[in-house]
């Protein structure tokens, strides 16, 4: 047999055809192009309901105001300025979300957004962001500022900075950011439930839930700054390392 049709009756044996020829396009035909892929389907607006546009402010609150404000503040800023324009209606959701831990309060957002067909949340992102932040050196440097400012203040004030202080850096505070700046505006007799309240680690680990008092409420704050302390000195050139060593043994922290 010839070896050309000896190969061509292997392939058809093997199951495979002969390979297929394109015939030339007769002179003058346009060429065949790819077919465009079809265009997604753009997101539904939400409802035109006073529930969806309360949703829809809620939402977009954070990124109204000035990028400079601290970004706690500028959270509860947000909350505090859609809390005077929203209906009636939707006052218990910005009332459940000034009153939570930012990771809580992020999830709640998002879920009462997706049911009302909100697509974008800056808002709930930027509870994210804070809830999630890691340790940086812009923050590293703010503590070692912070714990100076300590060194000046009288012991009874010296807590309730801390907690202050803790709540303004993101890697410090994280998902406790609100509690710990709520903490430290509370009056004595009502800083262990605010730290309760907003912050969902400190709630699991009270030993006495609500029965815990504030010496409770400060050593899980300064557990927490310390924490953060020891994450912090990689991201510190060595000369600010040496100082967070020495202000961490004089405020025993």
């Amino acid at each position: 047999m010839h070896r050309l049709a000896l190969a061509t009756a292997l392939l058809l044996a093997c199951g495979d055809g002969p390979p297929e020829r394109k015939l030339p396009a007769p002179p003058g035909a346009p060429e065949k192009s790819t077919p465009a892929a079809l265009p997604t389907a753009a997101p539904l607006p939400p409802p035109d309901t006073p529930a969806a546009r309360d949703l829809v402010a809620i939402c977009g609150s954070a990124s109204a105001l000035p990028p400079g404000l601290p970004v706690v503040e500028r959270l509860r800023r947000a909350l505090t300025t859609v809390e005077s324009t929203v209906s009636s209606d939707s006052l218990p959701l910005v009332q459940r979300l000034r009153a939570r831990d930012l990771a809580e309060a992020a999830a709640d957002l998002r879920q009462a957004a997706t049911a009302m067909e909100v697509h974008a949340c800056s808002l709930a992102d930027a509870m994210d962001a804070v809830s999630t932040a890691a340790p940086n050196t812009t923050d590293a440097l703010a503590l070692v500022q912070v714990l100076e400012a300590l060194q000046a203040v009288s012991p009874e004030y010296k807590d309730r900075l801390l907690a202050a202080g803790c709540s303004e850096m993101p890697a410090c505070g994280r998902e406790c950011s609100a509690g710990l700046a709520a903490t430290a505006e509370a009056e004595p007799t009502q800083r262990v439930f605010a730290l309760m309240r907003e912050c969902a680690a400190f709630r699991a680990q009270a030993p006495q839930g609500a029965a815990a008092g504030e010496a409770a409420v400060f050593a899980w704050i300064r557990a927490r700054v310390a924490t953060f302390a020891d994450a912090s000195v990689e991201h510190l050139p060595p000369e600010s390392a040496a100082r967070l060593a020495e202000l961490r043994k004089s405020l025993q922290l």
